[in-house]
């Protein structure tokens, strides 16, 4: 059995490094691993906000980025994109389209 494969984007500034181990994420492309980077350098060096497309095995956790100040959208699980809806409570429950 195949394991699962989700996508999905994450849009802001300093990014949170430690998100990489609590989603066990990853950046999809060159192109994301270098906004990766870019997101990474000192305050004032970093050039505009930046989206990185990462992927996971499991879902991300939409509320820990947003506590970084970064957002999460187009989740996509195995190609399927994914609906979101936010609780009272702050959780995030995601259903396929």
């Amino acid at each position: 059995m195949a394991a699962k494969l989700y996508t999905f984007n994450v849009t802001g500034d300093a990014f949170p490094l430690d998100m990489l181990r609590r989603d066990a994420c990853w950046p999809v492309t060159s192109v994301d691993v270098d906004a990766l980077a870019d997101a990474l350098a000192p305050y004032g060096k970093r050039k505009r906000a930046h989206t990185v497309r990462m992927a996971s095995h499991k879902a991300p956790m939409v509320a820990r980025w947003e506590s970084f100040g970064w957002t999460v959208s187009d989740v996509a699980l195995d190609g399927r994109r994914m609906a979101a809806l936010r609780l009272s409570d702050g959780s995030v429950h995601m259903w396929g389209r």
